[in-house]
């Protein structure tokens, strides 16, 4: 009786949740079993019972009653082929039974079938190392799992990161086969970094991901570059850095030919492409043969044995959809086939990485607590400015390997007697005072971004630049903030704007985690980006406030997030191109734009209608912005009959300018815009403007907002060399300051930053600027050095040097470089840039037409 009451219970409480309707006369005192036979005779129940072993509930009646059918429908497959006598595999109910095959494989494939055809038909045939393997010498049977070269099973999740999966699979394999050691490695920095052939989660190869590998030098580890199951921006030191595997290249085995694969997984694990049929959907156990397989490939696995001994012949397959799936998240796959690209196509591109050596590379050491300097392998930590040996103000790098303390008047080891407690207290007290005295010369600033700051410009901007009361402003934040941090600056950009836009549900959670931590609530978000199905369900999925940027390429997956997850999705519908990106709808009537509101499931909510003017002739602009209001004044008009209200923006800190008459601040709206609209919220979307980057082509504009990011690093030495005064100036960063090599420059900065062979980079020495005398050397240089012999009032020890403040903001350090301003930011506080191909943007070349605009 107990447990029909706690049966009763627990679908009562499901059914609130998702209402659904159970005869409780079916309710009988056993547990009834989940099996597809009974989910067919008593559908309704087994439904219940499968939410909740599955943690699965729904928002409507409507949408739970959609993936009830859903489920009985696959329940009826299930059933079928576990029917059958004739076939080993069995199928299960499992957490994805209620989805469609269309939604299931949207999700979960990402190999690119169509790509591996282009490049093998382009490159021809690779050698292959096991070419004269004899085949009688090939064990009967061989399983990696038992000889400690796979890792465990993983998760993709919803992205279709298969091809990651299945290359690092194999590169773990053959590193713990060559060193004895079995490191998990990041499939992560594959999504996010291997950006020039792959896609992220939206498809990949695998030879494209070795290729990927060699050219970057190895592979960060899982624990250091953990998976999140979305794309996310590219960490570019742990890419550059972390490489605690790498390999030597890769090959592919000969094509149609069961023996090859054979010969090469006696060897080692090997990347293979399967095309997975609805089948696989729900497969529990057994065998998949001819009968339940495709052959157009669209899955990226990881063979890692076979058994020709079995009654069934089968390979031993590693998938990355969770442990709870099939055999501990394994497969068999026949090894016998009518096809001659084997079953489900497994002979087609299997490929594998190749490495020599028995050895991987030491990663680099991070110096103190919060690991800012960083010592290439082969040397260790060395405190250059240390009080009393309690701590460290500025590390660098000792290559003899000795780890050193170097204080004031005496030099100990790191490992020094301990003090007493008096000795200890007075030792903490002079450290106070002599910071305080002394700050600039004991220690380098690292970059500061001042919240205050950031919300005085955005006062400045709301109170004397905007047109009136009804326009808004939506600061952008993508980019951390376009390099400044947006975990330190969310709260502020809070209080200031009236919405945050930004790129990223990681940037969104930084936003989030910020408030919380404020005990305020989130502010509203929009992504000036368009969403992936995977980014928006995830937003939806735990309850981002993000309103989403719709356009053509999108519609359909924020269509199918929104009914999922049973929540209604705000949209902005984007019209024309980014640049020469076609995001947008090319409406050219408001009867177009009417049509695709009115088509709109009643879960996607417009909310308004934005455009993007950068990449535009100014010669261009006023005839877009004209084509843009015919099309959205007329809608407006529509929508206020109905109580709507309707946010229009197209407006960035480039058209904030462009629209402020110069010399003056006031913004000047369009002759054009929605004037006899009373439902329209004119929204700004300001960017560098925000931060205090100066815009020298309207004075007065500029002198409302002051630098958000200041730099400043102590002079430490002053000497004479070949005739001049140089001044050596101490730079902390816990990213990199710009050196030549950072950027890729193995020769030194490009010709296009000199005018007679020098480096044109500047800093600011007592409101004076000075040009560095030497291009800095080394991935992450300590110290830079400036011709100071022409100074009015000589440079002494203890004067601060600016590389970023009011005299010379973000820009000017990044004019100096050549590259926008974000990079600088993202560099110098770590972070690494958006894209290394922006550093070939420079601003004397005349044509950049391939180079990333700034927004």
């Amino acid at each position: 009786m107990f447990k029909l009451l706690l049966l009763g219970l627990l679908a009562a409480s499901l059914a609130a949740a998702a209402p659904v309707a159970v005869d409780q006369h079916d309710m009988h005192a056993d547990s009834l079993e989940l099996t597809a036979e009974n989910a067919l005779a008593n559908p309704t129940l087994a439904f219940v019972r499968w939410q909740a072993a599955h943690g699965k509930s729904y928002k409507s009646t409507r949408e739970a009653e959609r993936r009830r059918g859903i489920f009985a429908a696959n329940a009826a497959k299930v059933a079928a082929q576990n029917a059958r006598t004739d076939s080993s595999l069995r199928l299960a109910l499992n957490e994805f039974a209620d989805l469609t095959w269309e939604e299931f494989a949207s999700t979960r494939l990402g190999y690119k079938s169509a790509a591996k055809k282009q490049q093998s038909a382009a490159n021809g045939p690779d050698p292959f190392s096991y070419a004269d393997v004899d085949v009688a010498d090939l064990p009967a049977a061989i399983d990696w799992r038992d000889k400690g070269a796979v890792t465990d099973v993983k998760n993709q999740g919803m992205c279709g990161s298969c091809w990651a999966f299945s290359a690092i699979g194999a590169v773990e394999g053959i590193s713990a086969i060559r060193t004895g050691k079995l490191v998990s490695l990041s499939e992560q920095q594959l999504v996010d970094c291997d950006s020039e052939q792959n896609a992220g989660c939206g498809g990949g190869l695998m030879d494209w991901a070795f290729e990927y590998l060699v050219k970057n030098g190895g592979v960060d580890s899982e624990d250091d570059y953990s998976y999140w199951g979305y794309g996310l921006m590219c960490q570019r030191r742990k890419e550059a850095d972390r490489h605690v595997v790498t390999i030597d290249g890769y090959e592919d085995v000969p094509a149609n030919d069961g023996e090859s694969l054979r010969k090469a997984l006696a060897h080692q694990p090997v990347a293979v492409a399967v095309c997975a049929s609805p089948a696989m959907q729900f497969y529990s156990s057994g065998v998949i043969g001819d009968d339940q397989c495709c052959q157009e490939l669209n899955h990226g696995v990881l063979a890692v044995g076979y058994d020709t001994s079995s009654a069934t012949p089968h390979y031993i397959v590693k998938n990355s959809w969770g442990d709870s799936w099939g055999e501990q998240g394994y497969f068999r796959l026949s090894a016998k086939s009518k096809d001659d690209r084997g079953a489900c196509g497994v002979l087609t591109t299997a490929s594998y990485p190749t490495k020599k050596g028995n050895t991987n590379p030491e990663v680099p050491s991070f110096c103190g607590y919060f690991g800012w300097t960083e010592c290439p392998v082969h040397s260790s930590c060395v405190c250059n400015w240390n009080l009393f040996g309690l701590l460290c103000l500025n590390w660098g790098c000792d290559a003899a390997g000795a780890h050193r303390l170097r204080t004031h008047s005496t030099e100990q080891s790191a490992g020094g007697s301990s003090m007493a407690p008096r000795q200890l207290a007075a030792a903490v007290l002079a450290a106070l005072c002599l910071g305080a005295a002394f700050g600039p010369l004991a220690r380098a600033q690292l970059p500061t971004s001042d919240p205050q700051r950031l919300v005085d410009n955005l006062k400045f901007i709301k109170q004397e630049v905007l047109p009136d009361a009804n326009t808004k402003v939506w600061l952008v934040m993508k980019w951390h903030a376009y390099g400044h941090g947006i975990r330190n600056l969310a709260n502020a950009a809070a209080q200031g704007a009236d919405g945050i836009a930004l790129y990223y549900n990681s940037e969104a959670a930084e936003v989030v985690d910020a408030a919380t931590a404020a005990g305020t609530a989130a502010p509203p978000m929009l992504r000036i980006l368009p969403a992936s199905f995977n980014q928006a369900s995830e937003a939806l999925k735990v309850g981002m406030n993000i309103q989403e940027l719709m356009g053509p390429g999108n519609q359909e997956n924020l269509t199918m997030a929104a009914e999922e997850s049973g929540k209604t999705v705000p949209v902005h519908i984007y019209l024309y191109n980014h640049y020469s990106d076609p995001w947008g709808y090319n409406f050219t009537t408001s009867a177009e734009l009417q049509e695709l509101i009115d088509s709109l499931p009643a879960n996607i909510d417009v909310k308004g209608v934005m455009m993007h003017l950068n990449g535009l002739e100014d010669s261009e602009k006023d005839g877009y912005l004209k084509r843009f209001f015919g099309v959205v004044c007329p809608v407006a008009s529509a929508l206020s009959a109905k109580g709507r209200r309707l946010a229009v923006h197209w407006a960035d800190s480039g058209e904030i300018r462009r629209e402020t008459p110069a010399g003056q601040k006031r913004m000047v709206m369009p002759a054009d815009a929605c004037k006899d609209a009373t439902n329209i919220d004119y929204w700004v979307r300001p960017g560098w403007l925000g931060y205090g980057t100066d815009l020298d082509t309207n004075v007065a504009l500029a002198a409302g907002t002051k630098p958000v990011m200041t730099w400043a690093a102590p002079v430490t030495a002053v000497e004479d060399k070949n005739g001049k005064k140089v001044a050596t100036i101490t730079v902390a960063s816990p990213g990199r300051f710009p050196a030549p090599n950072w950027w890729g420059f193995a020769d030194g900065y490009k010709p296009e930053y000199m005018d007679d062979g020098q480096p044109d980079v500047y800093v600011s020495i007592n409101n004076k600027e000075y040009r560095l005398e030497a291009t800095p050397q080394g991935s992450n240089p300590q110290t830079i050095q400036v011709d100071v012999t022409d100074a009015a009032t000589p440079v002494q020890v203890g004067d601060s040097a600016c590389l970023i403040c009011e005299q010379r903001p973000l820009n000017s350090l990044s004019d100096d470089l050549g590259v926008f301003d974000y990079d600088t930011g993202l560099c110098i506080n770590g972070w690494g840039p958006v894209n290394t191909d922006f550093c070939d943007c420079v601003p004397t070349k005349t044509e950049c037409t391939d180079c990333p605009q700034e927004s």
